[in-house]
């Protein structure tokens, strides 16, 4: 080393350090003799300043060197400047150095080349005319590596018109050819022991003491990765506390590569590990990612059925679709629960009955199976496939089938009580949710839906008061449980926008159909959508805004005739239309109500509720509903409350 260091010195100023020569040679003390003679040299001669770059220096292992040139730095005259070029951080007493100013130090960070060099050098020296999109390409892939994207250049170049019509595979053939830098530069100077961590831990996103001890086997991890993080050998810090390190994507696939050709038989079992400690950590997507990495299909389904439910309250269809794509195909018993989990995502993404009824009609004969009746009895209970009555049948054996295991009763309390309210019978829709609305509590997705059932059940007995303040605290649970699919969401905002209409919050009204509409779009022509509109037009009515009302009702018309059963939606959509035609007349404005129309509005101030009007005066429900209807046309209003006040006013309620 000395020799070569008064050798550079001497191209330099020539003379200036044959003493320092001459005394090396003769076999003179480095330490005390040759270093001063140097120093002394320099210090009398160089005019100017002097830069000694010392390259690669992490290839000096004797610590007799390191002392050496510790030496030289201390007793270095202000006319010598000394670069050190190294890929891990070199034993200078560096901590003294910068406490006293002496020291300049240039990191990755400050080496690795932003967005705008990156386009600089590619599109500049370079001239490979990449689109922005293909910038971002190579970015992403070299993290502003000076060297890859050199490399990464000189394949694209050598390509031609490639760079452009198939960049990702001239990208390719320079990631083989950084591959090859990397392998021979880095990799092959690496100790054994660091090689073989580093190639066995490249399964990993990322460098945890504990984790990589699990994975590799090697009580002596954190010796390791305290030598890569202080040699930085291709690895950046990926957390504030300094513990976490992430391999440059380019550098780990190198070592992935290097483990699939040397120790292909560990790679399940690296994988594996890895799966078991993140499940202990309670991490289970990393966990199930690394079952299936490891091709155990059993446990990745067995980890992935503890997590759906999170997953699909989050709204995240596309994440679970993911994962159950890349299952290996042994599931053993876990077969139908994926099978099943399949269908929901379909259900939650289209909402089509014609994709989903199929799949899910064959699913029932696997109901034994586990997993899979959770999944796939709340879908057969939805009045949203267009099958009220069938649904209904189900719903109703289910809910016998349960009598003795209260879990399974609530875990379709809501969907039953949804289907029970659809097929025309609110009180029994009540009747399921209100005993088991407590234990709700606990499941916030559950319990709002809940709620939303028992404010369009108060609205058909005629309790708007009841059905407002279900309907908002549907709306207080949802915005505080911050976990919800669209279906539930979308049914709390139909609630509580019915609700708000029949008390006369018509702004309010409108909001919250506005949002239940705009999640009902995704699945145009649907049940979800009908129904959406159907209490859009009864706020129209209530506005007065009956050319957008009709409009409505025409709408639904069209949906409906695609179905086999949709339960009360046409009887309801019928009393929009006659509440259209009744407003068309306008000689019932004013005019005195009919003695049957009298016998109700006695009612009205009561809180009977119309099954209980009806009941009282031996009517039928809808007869109860239309009366009402032509009262409030005759009374010019809109709601139960101002029937009431303007009746008492005119003397028409009975003292």
């Amino acid at each position: 080393m000395w020799a070569h260091l008064l050798a550079a010195v001497g191209g330099v100023l020539p003379g200036v350090t044959a003493d320092a020569q001459r005394a090396l040679h003769g076999g003179s003390n480095l330490r005390d003799t040759v270093l001063a003679l140097a120093v002394n040299a320099l210090a009398e001669h160089a005019t100017e300043p002097v830069v000694l770059v010392l390259d690669d220096h992490h290839v000096i292992r004797d610590s007799g060197c390191h002392e050496l040139l510790n030496r030289l730095l201390d007793a270095a005259p202000d006319s010598l400047r000394i670069v050190v070029s190294t890929r891990s951080t070199p034993p200078l007493h560096l901590s003294r150095r910068r406490a006293a100013t002496a020291l300049s130090e240039i990191g990755v960070e400050d080496l690795r080349l932003d967005a705008d060099e990156v386009e600089a050098l590619l599109n500049g020296p370079f001239a490979l005319r990449l689109t922005p999109s293909q910038l971002a390409a190579v970015d992403e892939r070299l993290h502003g590596w000076a060297a890859g994207l050199a490399l990464a250049a000189s394949s694209l170049r050598e390509d031609g018109g490639r760079a452009r019509t198939d960049f990702v595979a001239a990208l390719a053939q320079s990631r083989r050819s950084a591959a090859e830098y990397l392998t021979e530069e880095v990799l092959d100077e690496a100790a054994p022991a660091t090689r073989a961590f580093l190639v066995r831990t490249s399964i990993l996103d990322r460098l945890i003491e504990p984790l990589c001890e699990a994975v590799v086997g090697d009580p002596k991890a954190r010796e390791i990765l305290g030598e890569i993080r202080r040699s930085r050998l291709f690895v950046t810090v990926a957390d504030d506390d300094g513990e976490t390190l992430r391999l440059h994507p380019m550098f780990a696939d190198v070592l992935r590569r290097e483990l699939e050709r040397r120790e292909p038989e560990l790679v399940p079992l690296l994988h594996l590990r890895a799966s078991r400690w993140f499940e202990a950590q309670g991490l289970s997507m990393a966990a199930i990612a690394h079952a299936t990495a490891a091709g155990d299909g059993r446990r990745a389904a067995r980890l992935l059925r503890d997590r759906w439910p999170a997953l699909v309250a989050l709204h995240r269809h596309a994440t679970l679709r993911r994962l159950l794509d890349a299952l290996p195909p042994d599931r053993g018993e876990l077969d139908g629960f994926c099978e099943a989990l399949d269908v929901l995502c379909l259900e939650l993404e289209t909402g089509d009955p014609e994709l989903v009824g199929p799949r899910l009609r064959r699913l029932v004969d696997r109901r034994d199976e586990p997993g899979v009746a959770e999944i796939i009895d709340p879908l057969r209970l939805s009045p949203l496939h267009g099958d009220v009555g069938a649904a209904l049948a189900a719903g109703r054996e289910l809910w016998e089938d349960a009598r003795d295991r209260p879990e399974a009763r609530l875990r379709i309390t809501a969907e039953y009580g949804l289907l029970l309210w659809a097929a025309g019978d609110p009180a029994a829709a009540r009747a399921v949710i209100e005993p088991r609305l407590d234990r709700l509590e606990a499941q916030p997705s559950t319990h709002m839906r809940a709620l939303a059932v028992l404010s369009l059940a108060a609205l058909d007995e005629g309790e708007p008061k009841a059905a407002a303040a279900h309907a908002r605290r549907a709306v207080e649970v949802m915005r505080a449980g911050g976990s919800w699919s669209a279906s539930g969401a979308g049914l709390v905002h139909v609630a509580h926008g019915a609700a708000m209409t029949a008390v006369g919050r018509l702004d309010e009204a409108a909001e919250a159909l506005g949002h239940a509409a705009a999640l009902a779009r995704t699945i145009p022509g649907s049940i979800a959508q009908a129904t959406v509109l159907l209490f859009q037009a009864r706020l129209d009515l209530a506005r007065g805004d009956r050319p957008r009302a009709r409009a409505r009702a025409a709408s639904i018309r069209r949906t409906l005739d695609r179905f086999p059963d949709v339960g009360t939606l046409p009887r309801r959509v019928a009393e929009i239309e006659e509440a259209l035609d009744e407003a068309s007349c306008p000689a019932l404005a004013g005019t005195t109500p009919t003695p049957a129309e009298l016998r109700v509005l006695a009612l009205l101030p009561t809180d009977a509720s119309v099954a209980d009007i009806a009941a009282v005066l031996h009517l039928s429900p809808n007869t109860v509903r239309s009366h009402v209807r032509r009262l409030y046309r005759r009374l010019g209003v809109r709601s139960r409350e101002d029937a009431v006040r303007i009746a008492g006013a005119r003397g028409l309620l009975p003292r």
